[in-house]
């Protein structure tokens, strides 16, 4: 095989076989200076002989070193370590050592294959540093902010929700132990109902908190007490309402016979006028009124439709219980509970 030429480093000087398969690929001498490899062979041009390999990083493949003859010494050496050098030389091959300046060339190991290098073999000094990482971009920091805001909304999230399914529990709990140190209230109402044949049936009779045995059952009888009237007044004025006569003013105005139990004719229309001036709407007599000796007619009462106004009503109970001779229908007392109506009865 014909002997191939050399070719030397840029920077140190040091030479290196040319081979084909390294032709214009750049690779990196022992000293760590990268140099390129001729794109022809040198051996056409002249070339100094005594020159070593040089590791390739093309394709992976290795210039095998050439055993270097150090030159004839001049009777020069070199100040860091010894090594003779030429008269001409700018640096040590040995090691590094930078003639000129005094200073010694730093080199770094490679790893094989390492990010930012030219496939560089291992083994081989480079003059390259590790690239650092690099920095990361504004989406990448982005999309990295964003998934540690989700990851700790989801976190707060999940805290909340077991702190609120905590509290539910526990006042469910504290729910169940008070209805079972009390006493067992509404099982007792729904015996005592049915006992009654009813809720309504069992509030007018007044059984509905029979057997209770509980701290505030005074409360509870004065509660249920009060809600026995009101259904009683409702149905009370629901039955008048049915049963009403004809309206009173009207009737008073159709002959001089018709009066109101314990009133003449007279003062019994006055009453009715009375009654108008305080707001009062729609008074009917209470029932449809009957001969009365020796030759009149007359009912024992009105019924009497309410204005909403709250002053008015007012107005209207406090004369009502001033109103001489007359009578409540008994077990129904009538103060203001929101009706529409209010019974006015008047004894003989």
């Amino acid at each position: 095989m014909p002997s191939t030429g050399k070719f030397s480093c840029e920077s140190c000087g040091k030479t290196y076989s040319w081979k084909p398969e390294l032709a214009g690929k750049k690779v990196k001498c022992k000293c760590g200076q990268p140099t390129r490899v001729p794109e022809t062979d040198p051996a056409l041009v002249s070339v100094p002989d005594g020159l070593d390999d040089l590791a390739a990083l093309g394709e992976g493949t290795i210039a095998q070193e050439q055993s270097y003859a150090p030159p004839v010494s001049s009777g020069k050496s070199c100040p860091s370590c010894g090594s003779s050098v030429d008269a001409d030389a700018v640096l040590c091959i040995n090691c590094g050592h930078n003639l000129k300046t005094g200073k010694k060339l730093k080199t770094a190991a490679v790893a094989a294959g390492a990010a930012g290098t030219d496939d560089v073999m291992p083994g081989y000094r480079s003059f390259q540093m590790d690239n650092a990482s690099e920095q990361m971009s504004p989406k990448t920091k982005k999309i990295i902010a964003f998934s540690l805001g989700g990851a700790l909304v989801l976190i707060i999230s999940v805290v909340v929700a077991v702190n609120i399914m905590g509290t539910k529990k526990e006042k469910e709990r504290q729910r169940v132990a008070n209805l079972n140190a009390g006493p067992a209230i509404l099982e007792k109402v729904i015996e005592n109902s049915e006992k009654s044949g009813g809720l309504v049936e069992s509030l007018k009779e007044g059984t509905l908190h029979d057997g209770m045995d509980n701290p505030n059952k005074a409360t509870v009888a004065q509660t249920l007490a009060q809600m026995r009237h009101e259904a009683n007044l409702k149905q009370y004025y629901a039955d008048l309402e049915k049963s009403k006569g004809p309206l009173a003013k009207t009737w008073l105005e159709s002959s001089p016979k018709t009066r109101f139990y314990s009133m003449d004719h007279d003062k019994s229309v006055t009453f009715i006028k009375d009654m108008e001036a305080m707001g009062f709407k729609e008074i009917y007599c209470i029932q449809k009124p009957e001969p009365f000796p020796p030759d009149e007619i007359a009912t024992y009462g009105v019924f009497a439709q309410m204005p909403d106004d709250a002053a008015k009503r007012k107005k209207i109970f406090d004369w009502y219980w001033q109103i001489p001779r007359m009578i409540e229908n008994d077990g129904y007392h009538q103060d203001d509970i929101g009706q529409k109506y209010l019974a006015i009865q008047v004894k003989d």
